[in-house]
Order: structure tokens, then C-alpha cells, then sequence
């Protein structure tokens, strides 16, 4: 789920495969886009409600598109006025879990269990790049730096890692972020990572010093 640019609008993507838009003021319902994803893997022995779900969703700086993720392993560009959606090529060997969108909205970044990230181009939609095996278990987020030099991902491994946007390089980590599965990561204007986990904390970090700044225990009783 996500809010629109101008705060004006909330842009939701399911499990039945709809993306839907409501106006925050109204509370109304004002825009759906049915059966986003469908029919694009095999599904020998698995329905289409298993492998259609929209597991993440993302939307541009100016708000004219929509960009989600889904377990039928596809990363799909939406137009909320024409409502036409067109796939990215070359998509992921497993569900997509985390996606981001530039700052220049000219790339989306997305992740996957297939423990890849891979770099889109939005106006060819086509994959201009991806790093393979950038953890070694499932990554659950991805993020970008607002001045579109870094991405951050975390993951299954308890680790946070950053590589330069521009080369796609290795810059660092922090291993051991949490003692259990990282599961969330937000990134602050002023370089703040934020970091959410299966071991009920929440941490913040310096993304330019890796060094921890906030550590925030047990805020929940379940899963952060």
C-alpha cells in the first residue's frame, strides 16, 4: 500500500490480483485495475489464485504510474489513466517480494525469493541490468536513495546491504542487523536506514557510516 505524491489518494494491491485507488477524504473507491497479474507461469498443480497474488506495489514520484510485484514472478507498470499495464522482460525465478521506483522515475528496482535484485528501465521495460545472489536467503526489501546512488536491501540473513546504483557494485553491509529475518527496510531523506525484523525490533542505521544510531526493542509482541 501506498499514498499518492500529493497525499491525496491510497493505492492497495491484493491477493485477488486487483490494484484499487481511494480518495483519503471521501473514503471512496475510485479506481480499480482488475486481474493485473495472470497467466504468465505454469500452473501445473497450483491455481491461478496461488500464483497471481500482488505481493508489492510502488508508485512514481509524479503519480502517473503504478509498478507491481507478484508471485507469478512478474514485474508489471500500470497507467492509472488508460489503465494499461505492460510487463517488464525478463522477470524473476521466483516471487517477486519488494519493489522501489527511482527519484527520476526513469528505473524500478525490484526484488525477489530468488535472492536477485534487478534494475528496469520504465520507458522500454525492459531489464537494463541485476545482481545475482546479492544475499543468501530470500530478500524482503529494497529500497533507493533519494539521490538514486545507493540501493538497499535486507533480508532473510539478518543482513542489510548497500550497493552503488550507478555500477551496481558491492559497497558494504551490516551483518547481523538483527538476530532474526529482516523483513522490512525504509530509507529517510537525510540517509537514515530504517530497518523492521522477526525479532520484534526496529533500528535505524547511517547509511553513509553503517553505524547504528536508534535501537528499538520489542515494540511488538508478533512479527515487526
Amino acid at each position: 500500500m501506498v499514498f499518492s505524491p500529493d497525499g491525496r489518494f491510497v493505492i492497495s494491491g491484493s491477493e485477488d490480483q486487483h490494484i484499487k485507488i481511494f480518495e483519503v477524504a471521501s473514503n471512496a473507491k475510485v479506481g480499480l485495475y482488475q486481474d493485473i497479474h495472470q497467466g504468465n507461469i505454469s500452473r501445473d498443480k497450483v491455481s491461478s489464485y496461488d500464483v497471481d497474488k500482488i505481493t508489492c506495489i510502488a508508485l512514481s514520484s509524479k503519480g502517473n504510474f503504478i509498478v507491481s510485484g507478484s508471485e507469478d514472478k512478474s514485474v508489471k507498470l500500470t497507467d492509472p489513466e488508460t489503465k494499461k499495464t505492460e510487463q517488464f522482460k525478463s522477470p524473476h525465478q521466483s516471487k517477486v517480494t519488494s519493489i522501489a521506483v527511482s527519484s527520476d522515475d526513469k528505473f524500478v528496482i525490484s526484488a525477489s525469493e530468488d535472492k536477485s535484485i534487478k534494475i528496469y528501465n520504465v520507458e522500454e521495460k525492459g531489464r537494463i541490468d541485476q545482481i545475482l545472489d546479492a544475499h543468501s536467503d530470500i530478500i524482503s526489501s529494497v529500497v533507493i536513495s533519494s539521490n538514486n546512488k545507493f540501493i538497499v536491501t535486507g533480508s532473510f540473513d539478518k543482513s542489510i546491504k548497500i550497493f552503488h546504483f550507478d555500477t551496481r557494485a558491492f559497497a558494504d553491509q551490516i551483518l547481523n542487523a538483527h538476530n532474526q529475518q529482516i523483513t522490512c527496510i525504509k530509507l529517510t531523506s537525510d540517509n537514515k536506514i530504517i530497518s523492521a525484523s522477526a525479532d520484534k525490533c526496529v533500528k535505524v542505521f547511517d547509511l553513509i557510516s553503517r553505524k547504528p544510531l536508534f535501537h528499538f526493542n520489542y515494540i511488538h509482541s508478533g512479527e515487526s
